[in-house]
């Protein structure tokens, strides 16, 4: 089958970005000392869906399912990418729809990311998700739809709030792939589907409000 000349759909993540291979979790000599250190913070807290195993396993099911359809997908990732992200698709034999590129400069980041019809957001999951991710505030700028793979948590909360988050949960594969397959068929209503609240990121997530707001609290008496 042909495959489509330019992509129809563009998923991109700019930053760094961990693999994961299920079942071959990092052990080693020092590991008992990093789980005992990282006890207190927060012991449910998984870091392996912060990575691109997930969205990848869902492109390969998308594929398999709809090859129509994958075809016209392409993942643009680029930053401090671990290579075995690269790996896994060639595995999976979607390596034609995955493109992996290092650091650009931050202008240029910005503009690749502003020219991709949706964004990767990739999180830690835990029972109880304690961060939110500096990434987010610049996808919000972009007012952009976000493609979030994680737990319900602040940050997900934050994207339903501005009206552009699509949460998906990482472990479910089959929904991933339905999701990609709709992102595709129905692209040209994406804008009107996630359409970014301006409004309420400029005033809850604007530098100088957010001084504003820290200013007020600090002379408040």
């Amino acid at each position: 089958m042909a495959m489509a000349t330019e992509p129809l759909l563009r998923i991109g993540y700019a930053g760094s970005l961990k693999a994961h291979r299920p079942g071959q979790e990092q052990a080693g000599r020092w590991h008992w000392l990093t789980d005992w250190f990282w006890t207190y913070r927060n012991r449910n807290l998984h870091h392996h869906t912060r990575s691109g195993h997930y969205l990848l396993k869902g492109l390969a099911a998308c594929r398999q399912r709809h090859p129509e359809i994958a075809a016209q997908i392409r993942l643009e990732w680029w930053g401090l990418i671990d290579a075995d992200n690269a790996r896994q698709a060639e595995e999976m034999g979607i390596a034609e729809l995955v493109q992996i590129e290092g650091y650009l400069p931050r202008a240029a980041s910005r503009a690749k990311l502003d020219a991709c019809d949706v964004l990767f957001l990739p999180l830690e999951t835990a029972d109880d998700p304690l961060f939110i991710p500096g990434k987010l505030y610049d996808y919000l700028q972009l007012g952009k739809p976000v493609l979030v793979l994680g737990p319900e948590s602040d940050c997900t909360r934050i994207l339903d709030r501005a009206g552009c988050g699509w949460r998906i949960d990482p472990e479910d594969t089959e929904a991933v792939a339905e999701a990609l397959r709709e992102m595709v068929e129905f692209r040209a209503e994406l804008p009107r589907r996630f359409t970014t609240d301006m409004d309420y990121v400029e005033s809850h997530f604007h530098f100088r409000n957010l001084a504003k707001k820290l200013d007020g609290i600090f002379r408040d008496e």
